[in-house]
């Protein structure tokens, strides 16, 4: 996976010891963790080693889910901040449960961005992946298609790849795209259209490959989806 080029980037690997400290039992070793936590939050490259971190082998359960929500959380109140949040006190907190503001630079909208379809296929956890496909649905939102072009393709690939992890995060993302524009009033959903009339029609002969050709806890989930 991509990362971010930012010479003041954190570290993932300390920011995936904090993470973990954040379950510490010890009060004061957890609240430190915690405030390398919010002041990492200001640093380029945050939510791209939350990316990172997620998918990363050897990373326990626990500290993957705790990734997956601080990333979702920073996505969802952090990719269009409105104005009048952007000067205000909660730009910086010290709780690592609040709601507090941060600016997210060009380079790591891109990597998340290029990346996120990437992770939902390889998490090994069901609601990691679903935190990663809201992670897609409020960043479509706000960027597709004039930022996030390629969305479709991605989408697309993931479809056509005869990979069932693939097949199911690419699925995933498309349910959380389509819920999203059905949700729009219908002069806004020109979009929506483009996007069915390029995925609908392969997805029953997708629906029949899974059908017959795995067996498996994934593949049951890509036809319930």
């Amino acid at each position: 996976m991509a990362s971010s080029s930012d010479s003041g980037a954190i570290n993932p690997e300390v920011l995936l010891e904090a993470l973990s400290h954040t379950y510490n039992p010890n009060k004061e070793t957890r609240q430190a963790a915690e405030a390398y936590i919010v002041n990492a939050r200001q640093k380029p490259g945050y939510l791209v080693s939350l990316l990172q971190l997620v998918v990363k082998p050897g990373v326990a359960l626990e500290v993957q889910q705790a990734s997956a929500i601080q990333l979702k959380n920073g996505i969802s109140r952090n990719w269009k901040i409105p104005e009048s949040l952007k000067n205000s006190k909660r730009r910086i907190s010290g709780n690592i449960d609040s709601a507090s503001v941060f600016e997210i630079n060009d380079n790591d909208r891109v990597v998340v961005r290029n990346n996120l379809l990437q992770a939902m296929s390889l998490a090994n956890e069901r609601r990691v992946r679903k935190l990663l496909a809201e992670c897609v649905m409020h960043i479509c939102r706000e960027d597709y298609p004039d930022k996030w072009p390629n969305l479709l393709d991605q989408i697309l690939a993931g479809l056509k790849s005869g990979e069932v992890n693939s097949m199911y995060a690419a699925l995933l993302a498309l349910h959380k795209v389509v819920y999203l524009y059905m949700s729009k009033p219908r002069n806004e959903r020109d979009h929506l259209e483009v996007i069915v009339s390029n995925t609908f029609p392969i997805l029953r002969e997708l629906f029949q490959n899974v059908l017959s050709s795995h067996n498996s806890i994934e593949a049951g989930e890509v036809v319930n989806l």
